[in-house]
């Protein structure tokens, strides 16, 4: 029988560490695509590595959605849904989404204005080609529309059904994918599912609801092993990146090796359920932080001319992770102090 409990402030830490995983992976990314050609070689693999390992954050970020949303002590209708949750993340789309769409084409046509940029600026949302960082929320409405369902599932399954239904997720999307990748071969059988992230969803809901433990020396010699993975095979193939690579050591989400990984982090926090100070200032902050973040990383770049170009390392590293967290704290903190911004943000 399932244990039911309340006591789910191990979320939080969990949450501070995907957005700060988020942030982190960003500003390595950004170094790689636009700054590799002024990097020495040690300097482009130590990048590379730090770009390459936090592939988990967003796994997380959906393993913390399925105990919150799956939860069978906490009523979620239908109404609710669509009033708070659903209307919330595509209010953030819009308002987030729209400033940085018409950005990107003000900037294309050299800083020309137009009016029918703010019309191609509603469209580039509409057609999910908004800010890249924001592909999350359009996958998360999705998941989010599904949970009414996918609440009668787990509210009526036992433990096996869905650890059932994990192994097959888990199959079909993330080992047969892998499989034919690496021997370039088709397999006929699949399910009507092609995404990882509903598997992560109900991972998330299973691990905590059935209150599943792991031994901490496992979960630590995982992620140990994990961070030598990136640390081989960046050296190996440092073209480890995002995206659909179709290749071995591709770090996706779908990837076994993510999978693994974000389980061990998950587990590991389920373990110790406890919080502190900061932890509980910065987690309501997170969502905010998500959609602000690049505003302050490019505006290092662009206004400030605070690049990998003009200062080394040693200094930039730093001095972009800095600026980067402590303005998007400081603008999210403050504009939460605004009745309406709180709501929704």
């Amino acid at each position: 029988m399932a244990i039911l409990r309340d006591n789910i402030q191990y979320l939080n830490g969990l949450r501070v560490l995907a957005i700060a995983a988020v942030i982190m992976g960003h500003i390595f990314m950004t170094i790689c695509a636009y700054f590799t050609p002024v990097l020495t070689s040690s300097e482009a693999y130590f990048c590379i590595v730090l770009r390459n390992l936090w592939h988990w954050c967003i796994p997380i970020f959906v393993m913390i959605s399925g105990v919150l949303f799956l939860n069978p002590q906490k009523e979620i209708t239908i109404e609710k849904l669509f009033k708070k949750n659903i209307w919330r993340i595509l209010l953030a789309l819009f308002v987030f989404g729209v400033p940085y769409a018409f950005a990107e084409i003000f900037a294309a046509a050299h800083y020309h204005f137009d009016t029918r940029q703010i019309g191609s600026a509603f469209l580039y949302v509409i057609q999910g080609k908004a800010e890249n960082h924001l592909w999350y929320l359009y996958f998360v409405l999705g998941l989010y529309l599904f949970v009414p369902l996918l609440r009668v599932f787990t509210d009526n399954a036992g433990g096996r059904k869905i650890e059932y239904i994990l192994i097959v997720l888990f199959a079909f999307t993330s080992i047969l994918p892998l499989l034919k990748n690496v021997f370039h071969f088709d397999i006929g059988f699949y399910i009507p599912v092609n995404s990882i992230y509903l598997f992560y969803f109900l991972l998330g809901h299973y691990i905590h609801q059935y209150q599943i433990k792991a031994n901490a020396k496992i979960l630590f010699l995982l992620l140990f092993a994990y961070c030598l993975y990136v640390i081989l095979m960046s050296l190996n193939s440092p073209m480890i990146i995002v995206g659909s690579s179709g290749r071995l050591l591709s770090l996706e989400s779908d990837s076994p090796v993510v999978v693994v990984v974000s389980l061990a982090l998950f587990c590991l926090f389920h373990r110790n359920n406890k919080t502190n100070r900061v932890i509980e200032f910065l987690s309501p902050l997170c969502f905010g932080i998500y959609l602000i973040h690049p505003l302050f990383l490019f505006s290092l770049y662009l206004f400030l001319g605070f690049t990998p170009e003009k200062y080394p390392l040693v200094l930039f590293i730093p001095g972009a992770v800095s600026f980067t967290v402590l303005l998007s704290i400081g603008f999210v903190y403050f504009g939460r102090k605004i009745g309406i911004v709180r709501k929704f943000v």
